[in-house]
């Protein structure tokens, strides 16, 4: 009996503790491996309450603050694994070592098209094109467990691409991405984007829809500048035996001015976020909601040619290639940018128009509203 009271005081201690090392963590906890601010404390109401969200909210800020989060996270990784299972935290745990998220299903990318039409539309004077990137999900369906949901991005593709109008071209990259996966790592193994090698895939398929002479990867430089990346689907797994990812950056030297809003430079790479959690942001600087690319020394065919890029973070390894064929390069995150396409393409004397997203967020991306 009096071994069971020492228990009861031991669990309730370690309980009374946790409770006062959650609440005592700061308010603005960053959490580094998942690359996202942890939840803020909720806001008490009535209504919410009764609704519902008091309640969620209030699990997700504790969530997020316990003690020893990541350890704990690990240890359940291990666990699950170790029980057989294939998916965590709807990843599935892929062959050769791949974290693949999965997709949801019954996506409707109504308003995506919806609003490429509208803009395209208004805008009769400037060329469209379009292209909506397949995830590892699709293109690697092979290394997917058995069974697994793989998602319909390929009818998906389909119907996206009959529902542009006329005015609208449609690059399916599908085809060249499971090409190239054959040859080059074409996704990351950690993390939800397309590597170097992939945007370059597709980059190759643009030009050749385009009329620009195919560019070949033997006359870029290509550089290895890190060798321990881990991304965002990692950080929903937590594997702590998981292999590192290499970040590629394949290009060519050129004579660019880079205006990102709050600075000025003269690279599209940011060198300072190879030392830190989030080293996809090495690419064009993380996020800004209008970067404005002024090549110097253009090619005499891409003179007075001016491209609006409206973009998810996928573009953000696909634009450093597009400086060889254009003047001037304006890259849009409508998440973030309030004043709507149609006025940059007014004020900046657009000719040409990329609309870039991935499939397994195209349908729910924030700045959809911002396409007009």
């Amino acid at each position: 009996m009096r071994s069971k009271k020492i228990m009861f005081i031991i669990i309730a201690l370690l309980a009374v503790v946790a409770a006062v090392l959650t609440l005592a963590a700061p308010g603005d906890l960053f959490l580094d491996k998942e690359n996202r601010p942890a939840a803020s404390a909720p806001a008490f109401s009535m209504q919410a309450l009764f609704d519902g969200t008091f309640t969620d909210d209030t699990e997700a800020y504790l969530t997020d603050r316990f003690p020893a989060r990541e350890e704990l996270m690990s240890l359940y990784a291990l666990i699950n694994m170790g029980m057989g299972k294939t998916e965590i935290n709807d990843v599935y745990l892929c062959s050769d070592g791949y974290l693949i998220e999965k997709p949801a299903k019954d996506k409707d990318y109504g308003k995506l098209v919806n609003n490429v039409n509208t803009l395209a539309g208004n805008n009769p004077g400037v060329h469209f094109v379009m292209m909506t990137v397949p995830t590892a999900v699709t293109v690697l369906d092979d290394k997917l467990p058995a069974g697994a949901y793989a998602g319909e991005q390929r009818a998906d593709t389909d119907k996206i691409k009959s529902d542009l109008d006329a005015g609208v071209r449609f690059i399916d990259c599908l085809p060249v991405l499971e090409e190239a996966a054959a040859e080059q790592q074409v996704y990351y193994r950690t993390d939800h984007h397309w590597t170097s090698y992939g945007a370059f895939a597709a980059y190759k398929e643009f030009c050749r829809q385009e009329g620009f002479a195919l560019p070949d990867i033997g006359s870029y430089k290509i550089e290895e500048v890190t060798d321990s990346f881990f991304g965002t689907v990692d950080a929903k797994v937590n594997d702590p035996f998981a292999k590192a990812d290499v970040i590629t950056k394949i290009y060519k030297p050129c004579d660019i001015t880079v205006d990102y809003g709050d600075h000025q430079s003269d690279t599209l790479f940011s060198g300072s976020y190879l030392d830190q959690r989030d080293k996809y942001s090495y690419f064009l600087d993380n996020i800004h909601d209008k970067i404005s690319i002024t090549v110097n020394n253009p090619k005499e065919e891409a003179k007075g040619k001016v491209l609006l890029v409206i973009k998810d973070s996928y573009a953000n390894c696909f634009v450093p290639f597009l400086t060889e064929n254009y003047e001037k390069i304006i890259v849009l995150d409508t998440r973030y940018y309030m004043y709507g396409a149609s006025s940059v393409i007014e004020q900046e004397g657009v000719t040409d128009c990329l609309i870039l997203y991935n499939l397994n967020s195209a349908d729910k991306d924030a700045g959809l509203a911002g396409i007009y």
